[in-house]
């Protein structure tokens, strides 16, 4: 009955793309959250009476590591959004997602270290 004389305006060509730094550091910032989550639940479901005393041990030192490398992850991904920001005729998008999330991740990440120094006496 009608037809469709007109034709969908053209898309630019130049729409800024997506800054490869910014999408890096997002994807570190899940990683490195699943990495921390992970971390956590291993620890809750682990005691001494479950594994013996010595593997329990060896448990929270690899725990410990683990979750050291989820704090690295995260300053990685903090420079990499600071990066995917910065560049010139990108979206930034990414760049501020991934900002957003690796600097909570390590807001949280000190103030997890920070708490259990205080709650170890060591402070």
């Amino acid at each position: 009955m009608y037809e469709n004389t007109y034709s969908p305006p053209p898309l630019p060509d130049d729409l800024p793309k997506h800054s490869v730094l910014g999408i890096i550091s997002f994807v570190i910032g899940i990683l490195a959250s699943l990495l921390l989550c992970i971390t956590f639940a291993i620890a809750g479901f682990s005691s001494p009476q479950t594994f013996g005393t010595s593997l329990y041990e060896n448990m929270m030192t690899v725990i410990g590591l683990m979750a050291c490398a989820s704090g690295g992850m995260s300053v990685l991904g903090l420079g990499l959004g600071i990066g995917g920001v910065i560049q010139k005729a990108q979206s930034k998008v990414f760049g501020i997602i991934g900002l957003v999330v690796n600097g909570l991740l390590l807001l949280g990440f000190c103030g997890l270290m920070l708490l259990g120094i205080i709650a170890g006496g060591m402070l």
